[in-house]
């Protein structure tokens, strides 16, 4: 009973999301797609383009908040030589469309929103978590993945160098590299205790 109670909510999760936001192919060649971002069966700016090595079909997951606040992200995947994945995040808020290229939506606490910096390919470099609320974002610092905790604290952790600077480089050749653990909450950020990954 309680495995058919999940999954009767994760399918009226993915029909929720389709009605908030779809892709539909504008344009189809032997050589690839592209895709249009629809809201509430409206188009916007936001296109995907795939080639013939594309890893499936582009995704969208798409939700709205209580007071109307549209977010998602779009999650594609090209082969080749490596796998490359590009994320795109989006908001919409009245009227206003935001397009955040290399960004996933991670959370949302009411009207909040919590943004982290995705990677693409073989090459790792920490980008910066953003924070969007009364339509501005505010950087959080490096963050390679996050949530919010109690009381709205946001709690995340990103891979660093021994002296907790932010890692970047060929994750087939790291060496010395830790997971950094971090809380961020009204404009202040601490770092936490580091875990290392070898």
């Amino acid at each position: 009973m309680r495995l058919l109670s999940l999954l009767v909510a994760i399918s009226i999760v993915a029909s929720a999301s389709a009605q908030v936001a779809q892709l539909r192919v504008e344009t189809a060649t032997s050589r690839g797609k592209t895709y249009r971002l629809y809201i509430r069966k409206k188009k916007t700016d936001l296109t995907v383009v795939t080639s013939d090595n594309v890893v499936g079909e582009p995704t969208v997951d798409a939700h709205q908040t209580r007071k109307g606040i549209i977010y998602g992200s779009i999650d594609h995947t090209e082969s080749g030589a490596v796998l490359v994945s590009e994320d795109i995040a989006f908001i919409q808020q009245k009227g206003n469309f935001i397009r955040k290229n290399e960004y996933s939506v991670k959370a949302a606490r009411g009207e909040t929103l919590l943004l982290v910096s995705t990677q693409t390919g073989p090459w790792d470099a920490e980008g910066d978590g953003l924070l969007y609320r009364d339509g501005k974002f505010v950087n959080i610092g490096t963050a390679h993945d996050a949530g919010f905790g109690r009381n709205g604290t946001i709690v995340g952790w990103y891979y660093a160098n021994e002296d907790g600077t932010k890692w970047g480089g060929l994750w087939a050749d790291r060496y010395n590299v830790y997971k950094q653990y971090f809380e961020y909450r009204d404009g202040v950020r601490k770092l936490k205790g580091k875990l290392s990954t070898e």
